[in-house]
């Protein structure tokens, strides 16, 4: 019996190693076929490649040979710059006074950013954030000559600077016309990204006219481009496939410090026309209106027989100003300036700003679904003017945290997201509320609610409701009401700025 189980025993070892052999000779031959099959696959598309009309080649390599070229034309234009600022501050006197820093107990802080060249006479443009406070400005040449600069003029409010160097055998850039510039033109930026000098990128333009970015620069009607932009590409040019700049990087919209394919450039118009008049050290002079401004929405332009939302709309008027003056009224609506249309809040401004002060304006509006034409005298731009906040800065801020007490008789209007109760005097000192003292306050708000989408706040006070006069909480109550809402509603607002109208509708 033993002799026999040990037979078996070794049959079955023996067949299993056949079939480990077998299985192996099948894993082999199984990599074989796939191999065979990725080869056959990749055979298969070089002969599809070959296949390609000759015309589609060539098609791909002229783009990549335009690319190529459009680089070694504007790279000769394009300057990497190096700042060195002295930091005053006792924080860091107390940390490094040991170490000694030309003299002083303060480390350099030093930074990077591109500039175009300009003319043959050694003005290059560049970002005013990039030189800025500089106590010392470098400049690299492509060919890898360096320059000290000195600052020729700066402009805050466009972000704007020139900067000098004294050089021969420079390349000034070709500027084109940021005008013609189109959404989905084909565009490469130039610059010294994380300080790697004479970097291209390539992308589209994705949108123009874009304001709204987080920086600290007032006029932002940017060309807003996908090309690759980081760190150090700041003022760098965005040139066209003629290789023309048709704008100045300046800004990037990112949440981690670097490319996410939201980037911002000034427009080529704006960077010429402000770098000529820097280079001849006249100030810039920019036109004043004296208005709050803001964009119409869908509803409200159809409304006054607008097609889509365009113009300026007229949220206040400042009382010596040169609008007030001319008769522009609030909710007048904007729609042309000595003939040119008006698209935006933004659009205005940038027409306005390029008016010269003492010259007369014809203004092309819409009121009460009227057109009509006024004839402004622009006053020049007050200095330190800042347009996000207007000439009459707001008393309190977007978002203010604020506390103070509220009165015990507030209504809520659940359905609107909002609270409200008559207004009083210490309402009216405490929102500064002038020319009125009827109405209803409203005195909280929900940021997710109708009534704060269509443009309410806490401060407003009610005044009036489709042109019934609203002189407390409780008429306010009893105006809008759920069926009065659903067919929707002008309401007149009165705030510190002055008055405005708001439409507000809900769908259920």
């Amino acid at each position: 019996m033993t002799q026999r189980t040990n037979l078996r025993g070794g049959a079955t070892l023996g067949l299993i190693a056949i079939l480990a052999v077998i299985a192996a000779y099948q894993l082999d031959l199984i990599g074989h076929v796939a191999y065979a099959v990725e080869k056959g696959r990749i055979k298969a598309d070089r002969e599809a490649l070959t296949e390609v009309s000759s015309r589609d080649i060539s098609l791909l390599e002229s783009m990549s040979n335009a690319f190529n070229v459009v680089a070694e034309v504007v790279k000769p234009s394009v300057v990497n710059i190096r700042t060195t600022s002295k930091l005053e501050g006792a924080s860091w006197t107390r940390r490094l006074r040991s170490v000694p820093w030309g003299g002083t107990n303060h480390p350099p802080i030093t930074g990077a950013g591109s500039g175009v060249i300009f003319d043959e006479r050694g003005h290059i443009v560049t970002n005013n954030h990039v030189v800025d406070n500089a106590d010392r400005i470098e400049v690299s040449l492509s060919d890898g000559r360096r320059f000290r600069a000195s600052v020729v003029g700066t402009d805050r409010m466009t972000d704007l600077a020139v900067i000098k160097i004294d050089a021969d055998r420079l390349h000034p850039a070709k500027f084109g016309d940021s005008d013609k510039a189109a959404v989905g033109h084909l565009v490469l930026a130039v610059g010294s990204p994380f300080r790697f000098d004479q970097s291209v990128s390539q992308g589209i333009i994705s949108a123009k006219g874009r304001s709204g970015v987080g920086v600290d620069i007032e006029y932002q009607d940017f060309i807003q481009t996908d090309a690759p932009i980081n760190p150090g590409n700041s003022g760098g040019p965005l040139v066209n496939i003629r290789g023309e700049v048709i704008g100045i990087t300046t800004a990037i919209a990112t949440e981690n410090g670097g490319y996410q394919g939201v980037g911002f450039a000034i427009p080529s118009n704006k960077a010429h026309r402000i770098a000529s008049k820097l280079i001849t050290g006249r100030p810039i002079v920019r036109g004043y209106l004296g208005v709050k401004i803001e964009n119409l929405d869908y509803d409200a332009a159809v409304a006054i027989g607008l097609d889509k939302p365009r113009g300026a709309k007229i949220r206040g008027l400042e009382e010596d100003g040169p609008a007030k003056a001319a008769g522009l009224m609030p909710d007048d609506v904007i729609v042309s300036v000595n003939g040119r249309p008006v698209e935006s809040s933004t659009d205005l401004q940038e027409c306005v700003a390029s008016l010269e002060p003492s010259s007369k304006a014809k203004f092309e509006i819409i009121r009460n679904s009227q057109r009509k034409t006024l004839t402004v005298t622009i006053q020049r731009q007050p200095e330190n003017f800042a347009l996000r906040s207007g000439r009459w800065a707001p008393w309190r801020d977007e978002g203010d945290d604020e506390l103070y007490e509220l009165p015990d008789d507030v209504l809520h209007f659940s359905s609107l997201g909002f609270g409200a109760v008559t207004l009083s005097p210490q309402l009216a000192g405490r929102f500064r509320i002038r020319d009125t003292q009827n109405g209803a306050v409203i005195v909280t708000i929900d940021p997710a609610g109708d009534a704060y989408a269509a443009g309410l706040r806490v401060g407003d006070v009610v005044t009036a409701v489709n042109k019934r006069k609203i002189n407390n909480a409780s008429e306010l109550e009893q105006v809008l009401t759920p069926e009065v809402l659903r067919q929707g509603v002008q309401i007149q607002v009165h705030d510190s700025d002055g008055t405005r109208h708001v439409g507000l509708k809900i769908q259920n």
